[in-house]
């Protein structure tokens, strides 16, 4: 029996071996459940004697280990190591690596079974890179009382590392923590402290807060994206101490910004991969330095189609002789060819390596190319004959016919495969489509036992659509009877989540928080959405908030390295792809509540997991980390066009997105038909006021009540298409429609042509007797050329005017043609307007200070309402319309054709200003 000195006060109750001087236990005295925050033989007895928290080690050169162990034990939240060098040669940690000097820290992180991890132990949070601002938050995994947390007040830290890790504890406990401190060089009897204290918190913001207040060199980073794609930027605020930052603080040698709330950098995203971020304040012996890591990655779609080419060129079998013909495989980037010496079962052709499949049918769902779908059909069919049977049982690996041999997990990837097979029009294999095959898969999963199973990537909104959307009433229904069983049964067990292949994980919590959010997405019922919110917070105490790219808001994972890794290493795996699972959970969720903010988050998580893969779709070990784009691309066709339907097939949105489909789609329409009468008119106003010849004066009036009245009816015509007017968008409607409607739609299309063509042409006459300055000419040259891109798209357009069998999959392309004719269309009405902003712009970017000289041409007023004038560089007779006299003139720099009131008095310029009057100018009459 361990002999223990025994210290409590009103905010700790700490045990220590008498003999070590390691600390057993750290309890909440206030605790309703007393719960032990470290290891200890009592909680954790598969752990060594020596790893105590407390104790530690020095490497202190090739002959001598020395452990140095908590000798005089007391109680205090704070506890301070000092390192002194008592030899006669300077001693120096660096040059033997950063985990030569270490402390124990065995946090309570582990996974007994689901009752004993909710009530009595931690997920730890660690911070142990960030130099000077260093911590670690433990959340109690059930959520009661409060959590523990510890901050550096003094010293540095550069890591952490894991020990004790086997075959034999398995998955299921996170190890012992070392903490590694960063200790100077020391010459002999020099000395140096790292100190830290503890304290009791609630939520993060709380424990960020007690941070602050403890620590005068704990900085609090506000950064709102840690992986950046290409040209983006991120403003990184910074709280703390004047001690921790000032206007004297560093970044990378650049300095900080001071802001409302603290200090600010701007960090670009610059070039692909990890930034690391230097925050530095003070100098010599008072330096203190806080680092952070950010990443920058390609584009998502560039990322993606570079993975995807590389998986179809290096990873999929191409021999028809071999077995595994059209299978996609792990490759080894190292070696630069696939294992085929590996045996594992957890790097065959099947189990996760599914995802690669999964993620090419959801890119050609949205990029249609030939080359990568014959690949995808490969292994579509090697799927279909080689890894399941005609009644849809999964083989855990190509070839395996021992059924007893089953991994329920496989079969949701599976379902997915079919699904997006049968997106994507992958045809009938040996007599069954992939939506019949993906009803045989269901019920067989389900035949199997799947309704116990915390399925991962159960297709439960995207199959039920589908179903919906083929109008299978009875499968539907059946479908529905299923998975509304599966969900009873994990409302039913609540957190008594039952062991897998791990006895307490987040990819047990995840599944069941996505599975009960889809049904509430598909049903509406409420008891799901209840039932979801319990399982949300179970599983966001996974997550941390480190200043890391790789970990902030990314879920605990400490096995995969060793389980999927080439390496085969225990330890912490950040980012492990199956962390987005909380994306698509948080997604899900945000969704279901209407919180925004949790869309951002999702979006974060999978950033985060972007780091995974090379700008050339690489990975040192190519195994199944395609999941994580093929989440992203899930998620990013649930958010497509609000969830209405754009860019999907008609047959896999359920009849409510199909209404709000067609509903949106008149709106654009009305708002499109107005829009361009609109920006035509305002082009034709802006000739009548500035570039008017006389004889023409009459033809802008004409066509500005031609548009206006075409205009008209056509917004007309498009409230009277259905009268009702729902039944345009909703067939349930009993109405009644124009018939061939859509060859209004030509008709509407070719007057837009015509009329576009007519308005850049009449201009012309006048324009071109004008004696412009080259800035001009190609100022206006840009104008029409814009001018006429429009009438190109306007032409573009006619070919999807006709009825299309799948409006929502077909209307894609000419919405966003739609858009580019409006865009360049508001751009051309705009530009005169925008010349002056235009120069000033051009002005600040060729750094030119001087002024410009105006450059005006005197009028001579004419008798009437109107004034007729002429230009100094132009013998074209203009008319200047208005109620008071004014001027025309042509500026290279400013623009020409503007009038403005004349004004008579001593400041007007001496110098003499050339003039020209046309004699054979008349007056307009009023």
């Amino acid at each position: 029996m361990v002999r223990t000195v025994n210290l409590v006060n009103g905010d700790f109750s700490v045990h220590i071996d008498r003999t070590t001087g390691a600390v057993l236990e750290i309890v909440d005295p206030l605790a309703g459940t007393p719960l032990n925050w470290i290891s200890s033989p009592a909680n954790a007895p598969w752990q060594p004697l020596g790893s105590r928290w407390g104790l530690g080690f020095a490497d202190l050169g090739p002959h001598l280990l020395n452990r140095f162990h908590w000798n005089s034990p007391h109680i205090d939240s704070s506890k301070a190591y000092k390192f002194k060098n008592r030899g006669d040669y300077q001693l120096n940690f660096a040059s033997r690596g950063p985990t030569s000097l270490a402390i124990y820290t065995p946090f309570n992180d582990h996974y007994t079974n689901t009752t004993d991890a909710l009530q009595s132990r931690t997920h730890a949070h660690v911070w142990a890179h960030g130099g000077s601002t260093a911590w670690v938050k433990l959340n109690q995994m059930g959520g009661h009382g409060r959590n523990l947390g510890l901050v550096l007040t003094k010293g540095s830290l550069q890591g952490y590392s894991i020990e004790s890790r086997d075959e034999i504890v398995h998955s299921n406990t996170r190890g012992v923590f070392l903490l590694h401190p960063s200790v100077p060089a020391l010459d002999p009897g020099e000395s140096t402290t790292v100190e830290w204290t503890l304290f009791w918190h609630h939520d993060w913001n709380d424990f960020f807060s007690q941070c602050a207040r403890r620590s005068n060199q704990f900085i609090h980073f506000d950064i709102p994206r840690h992986t950046l794609v290409a040209n983006e930027s991120a403003m990184i605020r910074m709280r703390g101490s004047l001690a921790a930052i000032n206007s004297t603080t560093t970044v990378n040698g650049h300095p900080v910004q001071q802001i409302t709330d603290g200090f600010g950098f701007v960090h670009e995203a610059g070039e692909y991969g990890t930034k690391t971020l230097r925050i530095s304040t003070g100098s010599g012996v008072d330096l203190r330095e806080s680092l952070i890591f950010l990443n920058t990655v390609p584009r998502y779609d560039d990322l993606i189609k570079s993975r995807i080419d590389f998986i179809v060129d290096k990873q999929q079998v191409t021999d028809s002789q071999d077995f595994l013909c059209g299978a996609y495989i792990v490759y080894d980037n190292q070696a630069e060819a696939p294992p085929f010496y590996e045996t594992h079962q957890d790097r065959n052709a099947g189990r996760e390596r599914v995802g690669m499949g999964v993620l090419i049918g959801r890119w050609l769902k949205k990029n249609p190319d030939p080359r990568i779908k014959q690949s995808f059909s490969a292994y579509y069919s090697f799927v279909c004959t080689k890894l399941q049977n005609e009644d849809g049982f999964v083989h855990d690996g190509p070839g395996d016919n021992e059924r007893n041999r089953k991994r329920l997990y496989n079969w949701s990837w599976v379902l997915q495969l079919h699904l997006v097979a049968a997106a994507i029009g992958i045809p009938a294999l040996f007599g069954k489509s992939p939506l019949q095959r993906f009803l045989t898969t269901l019920e067989n999963f389900y035949s199997e036992g799947g309704a116990s199973l915390y399925a991962i990537g159960l297709p439960v909104l995207e199959g039920l659509h589908t179903l919906e959307a083929v109008g299978d009433t009875a499968m539907l229904e059946r479908a529905v009877r299923l998975f509304s069983g599966h969900g009873q049964n994990i409302l039913d067990r609540g957190t008594d989540y039952p062991p897998f292949e791990v006895n307490f994980e987040q990819s047990i919590v995840a599944p069941a928080a996505i599975f009960l959010l889809e049904l509430y997405r598909f049903t509406g019922e409420a008891k799901w959405l209840k039932g979801a919110r319990l399982q949300v917070e179970v599983l966001l105490r996974f997550a941390g908030k480190q200043p890391d790219h790789r970990v902030h808001d990314v879920a605990i994972r400490h096995w995969d390295g060793y389980w999927f890794g080439k390496d085969r290493v225990w330890g912490d795996t950040f980012p492990h792809y199956w962390s987005t699972l909380n994306a698509i959970a948080l997604h899900h969720y945000g969704k279901a509540t209407e919180d925004a903010s949790l869309e951002k988050q999702a979006d974060g998580i999978i950033r985060a997991n972007l780091a995974l893969f090379t700008p050339e779709g690489r990975d040192p070990y190519a195994n199944d980390q395609d999941w994580a784009l093929a989440h992203l691309l899930q998620i990013e066709e649930d958010n497509l066009s609000g969830g209405y339907g754009l860019g999907k097939h008609g047959w896999t949105l359920s009849e409510e997105q199909r209404i709000l489909y067609q509903r949106s789609f008149w709106v654009s329409l009305f708002f499109y038909i107005n829009t361009l009468a609109v920006v035509k008119i305002t082009v034709l106003l802006q000739y009548y006021r500035i570039m008017a010849l006389s004889n023409m004066h009459n033809v802008y009036i004409g066509m500005i009540v031609l548009v206006s009245l075409w205009g008209l009816g056509q917004g007309i015509f498009a409230c009277v298409a259905c009268i009702p007017l729902a039944g345009f968008w909703d067939p349930r409607t009993n109405a009644r429609c124009i018939p061939n409607a859509h060859i209004a739609w030509y008709i509407s299309a070719l007057f837009n042509i015509l009329s576009d063509i007519i308005i850049l042409l009449l201009p012309i006459p006048a324009l071109r007797r004008l004696n412009l300055p080259g800035s001009q000419k190609a100022f206006l040259l840009g104008i029409f050329s814009l001018g006429f891109f429009t009438v190109a798209i306007s032409a573009l357009r006619i070919k999807w005017l006709a009825l299309l069998p799948d409006p929502t999959w077909s209307n894609l392309d000419p919405t966003l043609w739609s858009l580019g004719e409006l865009t360049c269309a508001i751009t051309c009405a705009s530009l005169a307007t925008l010349r002056p902003l235009m120069t000033r712009f051009n002005s600040w970017f060729k750094s030119r200070r001087e002024k410009y000289a105006q450059r005006e041409v005197e009028m001579t007023p004419v008798k009437g309402s109107a004034n007729q004038t002429a230009s100094a560089t132009s013998s074209v007779p203009m008319t200047l319309n208005g109620d008071h006299p004014g001027i025309l003139y042509s500026d290279p720099e400013n623009g020409f054709g503007h009038h403005r009131k004349w004004e008579t008095d001593s400041s007007s310029p001496a110098s003499p200003v050339k003039t020209f009057v046309d004699p054979s100018a008349r007056q307009v009459p009023a």
